[in-house]
């Protein structure tokens, strides 16, 4: 006669707790990885018209004289190089203190960078719902520490 073992809710609770602890975090870094994610703001994005706006702002804190152009931007290191091709279509306008910088929009993402951003968002979520149990335990931690001190 065979006897065969039952699984005990301790076994099953020590399993998921070890992929809880171990397995959750490294598949979130190794995803976020091979994705290419990155949660800071602005991070692999170029955007020429804020770069265009922040260069003609500090144009004209040095130089109160006029509006500049783009290539006067690019001449005196104000604007980065790496914008010079993006910089071309620009249309730069000051008036009283304002800069409006006008010229083609970024193009439409595509298909698969819209994916990616939502894949992005959603492993930022899953990551912050992975540390909430954590910062309850630092949260009761130092309420505790704050009774007895």
């Amino acid at each position: 006669m065979e006897r065969r073992r039952k699984v005990r809710l301790r076994a099953v609770l020590l399993v998921a707790a070890l992929d809880y602890l171990v397995a959750l975090p490294v598949g979130y870094v190794y995803a976020e990885r091979r994705l290419g994610c990155c949660h800071f703001g602005g991070c692999g994005r170029r955007n020429p018209h804020l770069a265009a706006r922040s260069a003609v702002m500090l144009y004209l804190a040095d130089n109160p004289r006029g509006c500049p152009t783009p290539e006067e931007l690019i001449d005196e290191r104000y604007l980065d190089e790496a914008y010079a091709g993006d910089a071309e279509g620009l249309e730069i306008r000051c008036k009283n203190g304002d800069v409006d910088v006008i010229g083609p929009g970024p193009p439409a993402a595509t298909l698969r960078a819209r994916w990616k951003q939502r894949a992005c968002r959603t492993l930022g979520l899953g990551a912050e719902i992975w540390v909430l149990p954590f910062r309850g335990l630092i949260w009761a931690w130092q309420a505790a520490a704050g009774l007895f001190v």
